[in-house]
C-alpha cells in the first residue's frame, strides 16, 4: 500500500516525518527510548523510491532538489536517531552499539547514500547538502543533550554545548556566502538553525554567566537580526515559539550583564 503519485508520497512522506520527529522529542523528553524501531519499517515508505523517482536529468534543478531534501530530512528523523542518542536507546531499539569512530564511518557513508542522486556535475551542490547532513545531525544531537543530567553533564557535547551551536551558526553562514549555498540553507533553516537557536536559547536561559554565554548571546543576536529581516516570517508559527525564546532570553541576559 502506498501513494501513487508525486504529490501524494511528499505528504506521506511528511507525514512519516512528523511521526518520526514527535518520536525523537518524546523519547528525548521522557527519557525514554523511541518506539518506532527502524527493522520494523519500509524504507521505502521513508524514502519514496516506491512512489517516484528523481531523475538526474530533470532540468529543473530547484524543483529536483526540493523533493530530495525532504526525503533526506524524512529519512534523518528516522534513521538518524542511531548516531543521536546513547547506547542504550540504540540497544532499545536493536540497532549496533557504535563508538564514534565506527559513527563517522557509517555517516559519511550515508552521506554519499543521500546524495548519490546529485550529478556529478554538481559537485558544489553535492558538498553542500552533505554539509547541511552534517550540521542537522550535530543541531538534533543539541536537543538530545539540551538537559543536563548526571549522566550526561560530562560529555563532550555538554561542556561545549554553546560553543557547538555557536559553531553551526558560523558554518551556516559560510554556507550561505553563495547564492547556491543560500537556497539550500534556506531549504534546512528549521532543522537545523531554528532547532539550534532554539536549544541555545534555552542553555542560556539555565547558564547565563561567563565570557562563553556573552559570546554565544551575541551570536544568537544577529543571527536573531537577520531572520526579523526575512519577509512573511509571521506566518510560521514556530516564529512565535522562536521570538517569545528569544526576548525571555534577553531578560536574563541583561540581569547578568
Amino acid at each position: 500500500m502506498g501513494p501513487t503519485d508525486t504529490t501524494d508520497a511528499k505528504l506521506d512522506r511528511a507525514l512519516w516525518r512528523q511521526i518520526c520527529v514527535l518520536d525523537f522529542h518524546a523519547a528525548q523528553a521522557e527519557s525514554s527510548m523511541p518506539t518506532i524501531i527502524e527493522s520494523r519499517t519500509d524504507r521505502g515508505l521513508f524514502w519514496g523510491t516506491r512512489h517516484e523517482n528523481i531523475s538526474v536529468n530533470t532540468h529543473e534543478f530547484h524543483a529536483r532538489m526540493n523533493g530530495l531534501i525532504s526525503k533526506i530530512l524524512c529519512y534523518l528523523a528516522k534513521s538518524g536517531r542511531r548516531y543521536l542518542f546513547p547506547d542504550r536507546f540504540n540497544a532499545a531499539n536493536r540497532y549496533a552499539i557504535l563508538n564514534e569512530s565506527e559513527k563517522d564511518r557509517e555517516i559519511s557513508e550515508l552521506k554519499a547514500w543521500l546524495t548519490q542522486d546529485i550529478n556529478e556535475s554538481e559537485l558544489d551542490a553535492k558538498l553542500i547538502v552533505s554539509t547541511c547532513v552534517d550540521l542537522t545531525l550535530r543541531a538534533w544531537k543539541l536537543s538530545v543533550y539540551r538537559k543536563p543530567t548526571p549522566e550526561s553533564e560530562e560529555s563532550p557535547i555538554r561542556k561545549n554545548y554553546q560553543m557547538i551551536a555557536v559553531d553551526i551558526f558560523d558554518e551556516m553562514a559560510e554556507l550561505r556566502k553563495t547564492s547556491q549555498g543560500r537556497w539550500f540553507t534556506q531549504m534546512f533553516v528549521y532543522d537545523i538553525e531554528m532547532r539550534t537557536m532554539m536549544c541555545l536559547l534555552e542553555d542560556l536561559i539555565a547558564f547565563p554567566n561567563g565570557v562563553i554565554a556573552r559570546g554565544s548571546w551575541k551570536t544568537a543576536g544577529q543571527v536573531y537580526s537577520r531572520w526579523c529581516k526575512q519577509p512573511h516570517r509571521e506566518d510560521d508559527p514556530r516564529w512565535l515559539r522562536v521570538g517569545e525564546l528569544y526576548h525571555k532570553t534577553e531578560g536574563i541576559m541583561h540581569q547578568n550583564a
